[in-house]
């Protein structure tokens, strides 16, 4: 099964239908129906990864002549895909696909399965894209002195495939992030739906990883006194951003805000070790915000992505935070020491917050704060001390490293932060344990989909990493002779194995971490046992299931599912 980055719930064969429809002068309408639209390809480099695309003529009357190809694509700020004319990107995949047929004709009520095969060349690492484009070829309508309209329907179906090799990931930040007022020019749209009290939050996204990421991000604010009054999300929709792309995420305040000094976080979580971080300053005011109000992010490297120390009671340990100026001016690096907390969907806290683990006193930081010219990389240490009567298990803190424009002053000089988990080991054979809750399985509100859902949580003394599965089975019975009856045990057919992809933060002990999938609803009636397995080193497997049954429906000739 394709395996989608970074994003909680998986599709196992999904299938997504455009019905596309175009009018001829004094005709009936055509349509035609194409699923999937999305292809989610993987494989090691030099492998072949294959697909099918269904085309179906939805015209009661009408025939359709089909034409497939396949062209590069490229992503817009709005985060659309769009065919590029240029051709030129060094991530197409276009060059890899063939699709067989090329052309076709589909009588009314008729389909067509197109078969297709990408291969990755020998060399390649991380993702590349493109689309395969079915096109129903221009229909001319109506007597020849008569004024005739030409017919042109193109459907794209997106190609992501990714050479999964080590070292294949996102990285993705926050270039610049701008404050607007919809009484500002050129929002007037913005001012007539909301009214002109309306504030906008932008914030452009870059993509400078080997594969694309699903950004899901979050805006919190703090007024002139420091309290926290509004927390909003960032962006919408699917969430893709490709290699080299600049996306656009936006939010909007609708009531805005009361005049006066406030600051903002910005906190985007695309699947990496850590999230994007920015933060900047803004005032709202009858004149000063009829102009944008900017804040660009600066481009620094922290390394290493986490550290671990191996603790003795009463000793102390140390290791090197490297920082690295990317930028083109110095930088004013800042760095201090908080807890460490994971939410259920595995992204870390960047505000202090309350927790039973004592870790964060622990760390003494040398020095906490630098001043870096472009190009040149300074060290931080950290420092952890052990109380003598320290508990045995792992402690968790980290540090967030805070960098800035050294001789930017003023509204425009946003602020990059990088968080560093701190992972302290206090003991030898530390426990590992973990309880998985029951398994929830529902239909999807269209009827064609399971959305299997449960929650792992860490019961241990260290932290874990968990990857799960989803397995659907069958219940068969074996064939019997006339008129005897099977009592025996039934037997249980694997219809669907569904990997989850691995978790890209630990769950810490007395953590919890949601677990997900979307899977379609099998075509053939009959009773079905979804199990849910999760494994983590060092323990024993887990594992829930659910029975869920499929029915023929007489009217619509499709699957309907109910639980038991």
């Amino acid at each position: 099964m394709n395996r989608r980055h970074r994003v909680p719930l998986q599709m196992a064969a999904g299938l997504l239908a455009l019905l596309a429809f175009g009018r001829v002068a004094g005709a009936q309408q055509i349509g035609f129906t194409v699923s999937p639209l999305l292809l989610e390809l993987e494989g090691a480099p030099g492998s072949t990864a294959r697909f099918e695309i269904t085309v179906a003529n939805e015209s009661g009357s009408r025939p359709g002549n089909f034409t497939v190809s396949v062209a590069p694509v490229l992503q817009d700020l709005s985060g659309n895909y769009r065919v590029d004319p240029t051709g030129k990107s060094d991530r197409s995949a276009a060059e890899w696909i063939r699709v067989s047929p090329d052309r076709f004709s589909l009588e009314p009520g008729k389909g067509q399965i197109i078969a297709g095969e990408l291969t990755f060349p020998r060399r390649f690492r991380g993702g590349a894209y493109a689309a395969v484009l079915v096109t129903l070829q221009p229909d001319e309508g109506g007597p020849q002195d008569a004024a005739r309209q030409v017919l042109r329907n193109e459907v794209a179906v997106i190609v992501e495939a990714v050479a999964m090799t080590p070292g294949v990931r996102p990285d993705i930040h926050l270039e610049r992030f701008s404050v607007l007022s919809a009484a500002q020019k050129g929002l007037e749209q913005y001012a007539r739906q909301f009214g002109s009290q309306a504030l906008i939050f932008i914030g452009d996204l870059v993509n400078e990883g080997t594969v694309h990421g699903f950004a899901a991000g979050s805006i919190s604010l703090w007024d002139e006194a420091g309290r926290k009054i509004k927390q909003i999300p960032l962006g919408a929709g699917r969430g893709a951003i490709l290699p080299g792309a600049t996306v656009r995420m936006a939010s909007i305040l609708p009531n805005g805000l009361p005049p006066g000094h406030y600051s903002l976080q910005a906190v985007v979580n695309y699947g990496g070790p850590r999230p994007a971080i920015l933060r900047q300053k803004f005032t709202v005011g009858s004149e000063l915000l009829q102009a944008s109000q900017s804040g660009r992010g600066v481009r620094l490297a922290v390394e290493p992505d986490d550290v671990t120390f191996d603790l003795l009671p009463g000793a102390s340990r140390y290791a090197s935070v490297r920082i690295r100026n990317l930028d083109k001016v110095p930088l004013a690096v800042s760095a201090r020491v908080l807890p460490l907390v994971y939410d259920a969907g595995g992204n870390p806290n960047t505000e202090p917050v309350a927790t039973q683990d004592p870790a964060a006193q622990w760390v003494e930081l040398r020095p906490d704060t630098v001043t870096i010219e472009p190009g040149q990389v300074r060290s931080i240490q950290v420092g952890v001390r052990t109380p003598k009567d320290a508990s045995q298990g792992g402690h968790y803190a980290q540090v967030l490293v805070t960098a800035r424009p050294a001789r930017e002053p003023g509204q425009d000089a946003g602020e990059t932060q990088i968080n560093v988990p701190l992972h302290a080991m206090l003991g030898k054979d530390l426990k590992a344990a973990g309880e998985l809750a029951p398994l929830k399985v529902e239909p999807s509100p269209d009827g064609r989909f399971w959305l299997v859902s449960s929650v792992f949580r860490n019961t241990g003394q260290i932290h874990l990493t968990p990857s799960a599965q989803v397995i659907v089975e069958l219940k068969t019975l074996p064939e019997t002779a006339p008129g005897t009856e099977y009592v025996g045990d039934p037997i249980w057919v694997e219809s669907t194995r569904l990997t989850l992809p691995p978790v890209t933060t630990p769950v810490l002990p007395g953590g919890e971490r949601n677990l997900g999938a979307l899977l379609e609803i099998p075509s053939q009636p009959g009773e079905y046992r979804i199990r849910a397995v999760v494994r983590y080193p060092g323990g024993q497997a887990l594992a829930q299931e659910a029975m869920m049954r499929v029915r023929q429906t007489t009217a619509s000739k499709q699957p309907a599912a109910q639980g038991r």
